[in-house]
């Protein structure tokens, strides 16, 4: 019997995007192909690459000599928070913050080392479609065509060894290899060497050293294949140094049992929902029944007849439901109104009461139908074991606050705790008006506060309702402890004026500048008096969802929002000391952090599937160590020094997110989340809830056992009509359940004479032996177990010469024995010659299709060789016969097909279509564009006029063109030298390229006699500004050179005969100017005459805008030097009151003059004249050693200190202490006065603390000026001294016999002079 060894290994990689393309017939072809298409890091073309592997976050490149991964991280960085975002109040919304988004990329190369270089690698089952590469730098004209493939094997890689790489049916894997050991070949000669990453053996499996973490390779499953029979055995990694690996056994046949089962074990798992949204929290009570609590707007699926609110109210209500601990529903119930309600906590009595904390929104009758706008109760309802109402209480007030905007009235139920007979309930709130009279604190502190309020379990009253809040926003998460100590609640704050009370965290240590919390532990005396309190943690925000007490110590467990980190506390509560901290870097914690009563922490996260780091987040042989192609949630498990102790993810066959985590009084682990269309994987038999909603979320639930189960769960493969085995081991008692309502207490059921109706998902359910319990699934498929094996591996090519016909259709074998023909959408007969290609397609109708190429090779003639473009030119009329060609036998065909003569004549921009034929074969047709140059006519005036007296000839004629021709009306060729006869006509053509135009340009003549009659003309004037130039318009004197300007033409030259090129604007300059103009008509005759213009200058009036002069003086006003004749005049009058160049005034006004030079020319100017407007000196402000000069009156002035140097600016700045005198005048010399003034030594500090160094506060100089008055204030404008000087002055900086405080203080110094100093005064007071 022949038997071979399969070695089965699994690379954790990173499986594809949620939006990944799959093909209608090919989405089991993962392999492309490297047709040129794969580039390197450096985008040069990389042939090494045979085949690549794609999904999101890893490549594998199949190469000769081994394979590689590339592996890459998409990082997800959160932005910072605004530091006005309100304060987190839980998990339970569903907002994703905003992230940005960062790559790291590693690679991995495994060679075959000692291996066989001409092992041929095959690759089978192409896919039907093909894709298209274009853009590439390398390959100009891109690569098309390019094909998938299902696997890829290297045949014979060692003696009688393959290896096989292939994408799984389980879509948790995203890619695995087989070594295949056939009978002779052996197991130590596989040897794989790791480059690229530091890797050594953990754990039994190979560990990769990853720049952003970890990678392991290992072998989960390995057997000896023995006909329909798996007999696993026991193969391990043999680390042979300097990075190669091989492999070891103990003997050559193996009967060990490899573990595959996960860690940790589903016990159950179950659906929960309607047809609306849901989310909740769970807890146990003392029976380990499990509560299931919070909102939902589902109007089925929740309540059961008989509970105490059966039908939902409006919106979103509350719910709680008691499930058994085998997963099935004994009650559930709502309560609500009309908008908004839900579940915050819950607790029960010795007798298993039920009591709850609940949120009711109640609309706001200011706006009504406005669900932004509410009142916010707090309501206490007590329930019997059976879900029927006992107790109900209602706090909050009924006047909404009209002021308010949406979500103003928010408030939280975050936890409820019952302790001798009194039910505590936490949470926050921004509303006013709770508390009660004598509680801790009796008012909202006006920002989020979080409260504490106690309700009686006999009567329901409320006893007292506290706030618990500062100068920042508080919330109050959990109350983890209660007893006859007190009430121990955790939370978080923004505020850092908490009271505290022997705190082992005295400061809020949070960084504002990201919005962050601190922790915040609060512990209450049953009656409400807060007896103890402290912060907890660091800079970064922190949230603290869990608390655990071991005696005098408590253990507070944390996920910092900020740093993608879990961490806890271990605090002694008795000393006040934090004994322990502990981190551990965390990939996500959109999650949860739960630690139970053996010191184990929990943590949940939230992946994608195209996340780098999703290879590295699972442990081996975890309950999912894959994610599926959606979001899913992860659940870790750590010790007390947060090494990882297992890891898994959790999801069916849709996504899953916001993950929560609690524990039972059994220590089973409970599970759940949100559930997103997951219809398979998530609920096993006999739970409340087996199907989901294919519109909405529902919420999963999950029971697990945290221990290992050394159990195995397969089945046989089966075709339609065999047997189907379903195996199972490792438990002691077996129940099985599965499609069409099967149901079997065996160890290993079977099912016969299957069908397709027998496929989908089956579970066992074990107990006993090496299982710690629970339930196990296998998802699967009757009909062919394995793709097509083809008949002929690789078909032959057929070659045929002009035609052939396909008629040897190709067969594959299924994998349950029977023959299938391929099909194909491409034609069998071939009669064009050329290359083609056959996809044939196989397909057994269980869902695996394969395909196989086939070449099709037409041999014929070749075409003959001519130009695809042949030019003629028009004129000559030319004909098929006039084509360049050499052919054997060649025919002519048109567009139609048309066989044509070679007489044809041809026509511009038509196809013609060629052939040959050799010994009976004519070869296809080759296509000739045909292409007739006719250029155009020439162009020019069709009548031409010529002068007589210039004996005109053919050249003289004017006509547009390349190569003229001209013709007399005969047709004749003329000369150039031809003369012109008057009334002719003649006929012009153009050649262009060869090609001569077949249209002729008509041209008739006319010669004759003309004269023009001109004549010199000279002008002289003045210019209009002052300017030494002025533009002018010469034609304008056309009509002064010749009286009639009608068919005349004017060229004008300046004196050097330089052509002027635009008459229309030219500048002429002071002097004379002159030109000589060409006058012609249109028979060429033409005259020269002169023309002459002088430009005299205008006189240039140079006056100030304005000017002024002082109080008993006068102004001289100057109109400048060289003109003939001034005239001053004064505005509003015509009289002239001066005749010279100057002009003497004393009074104010507007002043002209009008002057004249020896041309003639005249210009006028003015001048406003104003008497200056003086100020007095008014004063001297003086601040510290800076001196102000204070002007009555604002104006340009002068500032000096000596009389001889002057400023602009009236402050003196950094003056030493003296005796000064400043001057002042205008600009325009009026002298304002000046003023003796003194800087004085104010000291600006001192220290009156009787050490005998700077005791008092003295200004010196003030003994000069008696009856001064000085006075300090303090901060708040408060004065604090207040005398009038005579003599020195000494303070000792008291008020009334006392010490004033250490501060800055202001001094008023008023002078006697009047002047004022002023400034700050430092005050040291040590005492």
């Amino acid at each position: 019997m022949k038997k071979y060894i399969l070695l089965f290994f699994f690379y954790c990689g990173i499986s594809s995007l949620i939006g990944q393309q799959y093909h209608t017939e090919s989405n089991h072809c993962f392999f492309y192909e490297n047709k040129g298409q794969i580039v390197d890091q450096h985008h040069n073309q990389n042939s090494a690459v045979r085949y690549l592997f794609t999904s999101g976050g890893l490549n594998v490149q199949i190469r000769n000599d081994g394979f590689s991964y590339d592996v890459y991280e998409k990082k997800k960085k959160y932005r910072d928070l605004p530091t006005n975002k309100p304060i987190e109040t839980g998990v339970y919304t569903k907002k994703r913050p905003d992230y940005d988004v960062e790559y790291q990329f590693h690679r991995v190369d495994i060679d075959f080392v000692n291996a066989n270089k001409n092992s041929e690698i095959v690759a089978q089952g192409q896919s039907t479609d093909s894709e298209h590469y274009y853009n590439l730098p390398h390959r100009p004209n891109g690569v098309e065509n390019v094909h998938r493939f299902e696997k890829i094997t290297y045949k014979n890689l060692y003696p009688n060894i393959d290896v096989v790489f292939f994408k799984p049916s389980d879509s948790l894997k995203p890619i695995e290899y087989n070594f295949i050991v056939h009978p002779g070949g052996k197991v130590s000669d596989i040897r794989l060497h790791f480059k690229g990453a530091p890797t050594a053996l953990k754990d039994g499996k190979i560990e990769m050293k990853l720049r952003f973490g970890e990678l392991q390779e290992n072998i989960p499953s390995s057997w000896i294949e023995n006909e329909n029979k798996k007999n696993h055995i026991a193969v391990h990694y043999n680390n042979l140094g300097n990075g190669v690996f091989g492999f070891q056994t103990a003997q050559d046949l193996f009967d060990k049992t490899v573990i595959i089962d996960p860690v940790p074990t589903r016990v159950w798992g179950s659906y929960f929902g309607g047809d609306g949204e849901e989310y909740g929290r769970m807890k146990a009570d003392r029976n380990n029944n499990m509560y299931l609590f919070g909102y939902t707007s589902s109007t089925n699926n929740v309540a059961t007849a008989g509970t105490f609110q059966e039908n939902i109210t409006d919106g979103y209500d509350a719910f709680i439901i008691k499930m058994n601990k085998e997963g099935k529903r004994i009650w559930g119930t709502y309560y609500g109104n009309k908008y908004f309600d839900y579940t915050g906590g819950v607790d029960f009595d010795q007798n298993f009461n039920v009591y709850a904390g609940i949120l009711s929104e109640k609309p706001n009758p200011a706006y009504p139908f406005n669900v932004n706008y509410y009142y916010p109760k707090i309501i206490f309802l007590k329930l019997n074991p059976s879900g029927n109402l006992l107790k109900a209480k209602e706090i909050g007030s009924e006047t909404g606050d009209p002021t308010y905007g949406p979500y103003f009235d928010h408030t939280d139920i975050n936890d409820l705790k019952l302790l001798n007979n009194k039910a505590y309930i936490i949470g926050a709130t921004r509303v006013s008006g709770f508390g009660t009279p004598g509680s801790y604190q009796e008012n909202f502190n006006g920002i989020f506060d979080g409260f504490l309020c106690r309700f009686d379990n006999l009567t329901a009253d409320l006893d007292y309702f506290t706030y618990a809040g500062a100068n920042g926003a508080t919330d109050l998460y959990t109350i983890f402890n209660a007893d006859s100590s007190g009430i121990e609640i955790m939370g978080a704050t923004r505020a850092i004026d908490f009271q505290m009370i022997n705190p082992f965290q005295a400061t809020n240590n949070q960084n504002y500048s990201i919005g962050g919390n601190n922790g915040l532990y609060l512990k209450f005396s049953e009656s409400g008096n807060l007896i103890k309190s402290s912060y907890l943690g660091g800079q970064q925000s922190d949230y603290f969802p869990t608390a655990q007490r071991f005696g005098n110590d408590v253990m507070f467990g944390a996920k910092m929002q900020t740093q993608k980190k879990f961490c806890y506390y271990l605090v002694d509560t008795v000393t006040n000391t934090i004994k322990d901290y502990k981190e551990v870097d965390a990939y996500n914690i959109n999650g949860i952090i739960y630690i139970d009563r053996h010191r184990n922490i929990y943590t949940s996260g939230q992946a994608d599937n195209d996340r780098p780091w999703i290879t590295l987040l699972t442990t081996p042989d975890a309950y999912l160590p894959k994610i599926g192609k959606y979001s899913s949630v992860y659940y870790t498990k750590y010790d007390i020094n947060f090494q990882r102790v297992w890891s898994t993810f959790y999801q069916g066959n849709g996504g899953t997110q916001m993950g929560m985590i609690t524990k039972d009084y059994d220590e089973y682990l409970y599970l759940w989340g949100m559930s997103s269309r997951n219809f398979t994987g998530i609920a096993t038999p006999n739970t409340f809830q087996q199907t989901t909603s294919a519109t909405s979320n529902d919420m999963y639930i999950a029971k697990f056992a945290d221990c290992q189960s050394n159990i195995n769960v397969s089945f046989t493969p089966t075709c339609i009509g065999q047997n189907l085995q379903l195996s199972a081991s490792g438990g002691a008692n077996y129940e099985w359940f599965g499609p069409n309502g099967f149901y079997s207490t065996q160890q290993n059921p079977i099912i016969s004479n299957a069908q397709a109706i027998h496929s989908g998902e089956y579970f066992v359910k074990m107990n006993g032996g090496q299982s710690c319990g629970g339930t196990f699934s296998l998802l699967i498929t009757v009909g062919s177990p394995t793709i097509p094996i083809l008949d002929i591996p690789t078909l032959p090519d057929i070659t045929a010469f002009c035609s052939t016909t396909v008629t040897n259709i190709p067969t594959a074998t299924t994998g349950c024995g029977t023959k299938i023909y391929a099909t194909t959408t491409e034609p069998l007969t071939y009669k064009i010659p050329g290359n083609y290609v056959i996809h044939w397609k196989y397909d057994d109708g269980q869902g695996h299709i394969l395909n196989q190429d086939q070449n099709i090779i037409i041999q014929g003639t070749p075409t003959p060789v001519v130009d695809s473009m042949q030019n003629f030119c028009k004129i000559a009329h030319p004909t098929i016969g006039d084509i360049v060609i050499t052919g054997n036998a060649v025919k002519w065909y048109d567009d139609a097909g048309n066989l044509l003569i070679t007489t044809t004549a041809l026509t511009d921009g038509a196809n013609y279509y060629v052939t040959q034929t050799i010994s009976g074969c004519e070869s296809p047709k080759k296509e000739i564009t045909i292409k007739l140059n006719d250029p155009a006519q020439p162009t020019g005036n069709i009548k031409q006029d010529f002068c007589s007296a210039q004996h005109p000839t053919v050249s003289n004629l004017i006509a547009i063109g390349q190569n003229i021709i001209w013709y007399n009306a005969a047709g004749n060729i003329l000369t150039n030298t031809a003369p012109l006869i008057d009334g002719e006509t003649y006929f012009a053509t153009q050649m262009i390229n060869s090609c001569e135009s077949s249209q002729k340009l008509a041209v008739t003549v006319s010669v004759s006699n003309g004269g023009i009659l001109g004549n010199n003309f000279s002008d002289s004037f003045c210019n209009d500004t002052v300017s030494n130039s002025k533009v002018v318009n010469l034609n304008d004197y056309k009509t002064k050179l010749v009286t009639d300007i009608t068919g005349l033409f004017f060229e004008f030259f300046d004196a050097s005969n330089t052509a002027i090129p635009n008459p229309s604007s030219q500048t002429i300059g002071i002097g004379q100017n002159v030109y000589v103009v060409r006058i012609s008509n249109n028979l060429g005759c033409y005259i020269f005459v002169k023309l002459t213009l002088t430009l005299h200058p205008k006189p240039e009036v140079k006056l100030p805008l304005n000017n002024e002069f002082c109080n008993g003086q006068h102004v001289t006003l100057d109109a400048g030097s060289g003109f003939t004749v001034y005239e001053w005049t004064k505005e509003g009058s015509t009289k002239i009151i001066g005749t010279s160049q100057t002009l003497d005034i004393s009074e104010v006004g507007k002043y002209w003059v009008k002057v004249k030079n020896g041309f003639g020319c005249e210009n006028s100017g003015s001048t406003t004249i104003s008497r200056s407007v003086l100020g007095t000196i008014t004063g001297i402000q003086i601040v510290n050693n800076n001196a102000t000069i204070v002007i009555s009156y604002t104006g340009d002035y002068l500032y000096s200190q000596d009389n001889l140097n002057w400023q602009s600016t009236n402050v003196f700045f950094n003056l030493s202490n003296g005796n000064y005198t400043v001057f002042v005048k205008t600009k325009t010399g009026c002298t304002i006065g000046q003023l003796k003034f003194t800087i004085f030594d104010v000291n600006n500090s001192f220290s009156p603390n009787d050490d005998g160094i700077n005791d008092t506060w003295t200004v010196e100089g003030i003994e000069n000026y008696p009856n001064s008055e000085i006075t300090v204030l303090d901060r708040n404008g408060v004065k604090v001294l207040s005398v009038l000087t005579a003599g020195s002055f000494e303070w000792n900086g008291k008020l009334n016999g006392c010490s004033l405080p250490t501060g800055t203080y202001w001094y008023i110094i008023k002078l006697s002079d009047q002047r004022i100093l002023n400034g700050w005064l430092l005050l040291k007071n040590r005492n």
